[in-house]
């Protein structure tokens, strides 16, 4: 009888045993067919790595992951380091580039946590198969393009470096993201802020004419002993400016001007507001005056930037250093020719910079509030639009209109006012700019009106010539 029952314990335990063996894989291959598809995807990349000995089998592992889940860039960064390390190039670039164009392409993938760092891992190695590949220009545009998404991106700036050394370019190279701060010649404020710590010192110098007349509707006192005139004045203006990055998205600045006009009168004759007065002969009468303009303090705050894409408002606060009662007299005739309006006056303004490829496009959009003395209230929209070649020729076409409000200026000497009438004017401006050792920039441009009041006080062609420098 013990016997007998000692054989029924032993039958129950094996079946039992046998139960467990046949219900744990059904149970596992049931759990690992409800179990996410991107997990196993996971483990497969895992598994993958620690393979790194076999790289048929890492093919095999992750191509199998990817079938998995089509979303998961890691599985194609991995399998495009791995035909990167058996030479297969073109192979490596294909998977490099799928990536590239599935971040840049759906925000879908912008916010998944790690893409970011996938993205740059990926131009990297984009831009190290052209290396290899011998496509040198190729590889630099690459890191270009890398730097303009990543800035701090240690090992961009690092090859790059390289690759100019390789092409001969060594002491033009600047990092790219300093090429967005190129302004062109006259739209002068990028939506860019200078990184934290960076400074910028620039110089220009402009000459131009403006002409126009003054009729005696534009006198306070029609019956003051001035005739109707025409007038001619040549402007040299001196510009230096300084400007500092206080943190990634706010820099300030400071402009400083030096002005010499030179006004000329031609010979006219006229007839006083007097009964039987003789008429009078005026010969041509030139005038000059020269000193400090008003100072530009700027405040820049970058509101946007993402990409190549820069967002920026900023205030310009003319600080009244320029004498405001400048003059000048010559055979007895006395011209006031302000150097400054005599006050402070702020211009509000927005700065919008973007770039694609070689192109960089600024546009800028301002205010300027002011009293109406000596200087009047003026609306400025300019666009311009840029093409970098290799990073170190920036050609430029720049799109300006201004609307400038009346102007009352003051001749004390002969105690009457002149007021100006508003203007409009319509500009078209082509430049060039060189960037000829590391960050140091040469430029020229014109500015052309293409649209300006037939009377009214405007200029002719404004040439432009300046220099600056990156400190990075």
């Amino acid at each position: 009888m013990y016997h007998s029952n000692d054989c029924g314990f032993f039958k129950c335990c094996l079946a039992f045993l046998l139960f467990i063996l046949l219900i744990l894989p059904l149970n596992q291959a049931h759990s690992a067919k409800n179990q996410d598809p991107c997990d196993r995807a996971w483990k497969l990349i895992n598994n993958g790595i620690a393979v790194w000995d076999n790289s048929d089998r890492q093919i095999e592992l992750f191509e199998e992951a990817l079938a998995l889940c089509p979303d998961l860039l890691e599985a194609k960064l991995r399998l495009g380091k791995v035909y990167s390390n058996r030479g297969e190039l073109d192979k490596a670039a294909i998977k490099f580039q799928e990536i590239i164009t599935d971040v840049m392409s759906n925000d879908y993938f912008m916010t998944r946590p790690g893409s970011k760092d996938v993205l740059h891992e990926a131009m990297l190695s984009l831009a190290e198969v052209y290396r290899l590949e011998g496509r040198l220009d190729d590889a630099e545009d690459q890191y270009s393009r890398t730097l303009l998404l990543f800035p701090h991106s240690q090992a961009a700036q690092n090859q790059i470096q390289y690759v100019k050394k390789r092409l001969h370019r060594y002491d033009n190279a600047l990092p790219p993201r300093y090429n967005l701060l190129t302004n062109p010649t006259f739209t002068r404020i990028s939506g860019f802020c200078l990184p934290k710590g960076k400074f910028l010192i620039d110089a220009q110098y402009r000459f131009w004419t403006q002409d126009g007349s003054v009729t005696t509707d534009m006198l306070d006192n029609p019956e003051a002993l001035f005739p109707p005139e025409e007038r001619e004045v040549k402007i040299d203006l001196w510009i230096a400016g300084l400007r500092y990055g206080i943190t990634d998205d706010f820099s300030i600045g400071v402009i400083g001007r030096y002005f010499r006009r030179k006004l000329k009168l031609p010979a006219r004759t006229f007839s006083p507001p007097f009964p039987s007065a003789p008429s009078l002969s005026l010969d041509e009468t030139n005038l000059k005056v020269s000193g400090l303009g008003d100072t530009i303090i700027m405040l820049k705050y970058q509101l946007l930037g993402k990409r190549q894409t820069r967002l920026s408002v900023y205030n310009l606060l003319s600080i009244p250093t320029g004498d405001e009662h400048a003059h000048d007299s010559d055979q007895s005739i006395t011209r006031t020719i302000p150097l400054g309006s005599g006050s402070f006056d702020d211009t509000p303004g927005l700065a919008f910079t973007t770039a694609f490829n070689s192109f960089i496009t600024n546009v800028n959009i301002s205010y300027r509030i002011t009293d109406g003395k000596n200087v009047g209230d003026e609306f400025n929209i300019g666009t311009a639009l840029s093409y970098s070649y290799k990073h170190t020729v920036f050609t430029s076409l720049e799109l300006a209109y201004r609307w400038r409000g009346k102007v009352r200026i003051k001749q004390e000497a002969e105690n009457f006012t002149v007021t100006e009438k508003s203007t409009s004017t319509l500009f078209v401006a082509p430049g060039l700019q060189f960037i000829v050792f590391q960050g140091l920039k040469l430029e020229v441009g014109v500015k052309i009106p293409a649209i300006k009041p037939d009377k009214g006080w405007a200029e002719d062609y404004v040439f432009s010539a300046g220099i600056s420098k990156a400190f990075f």
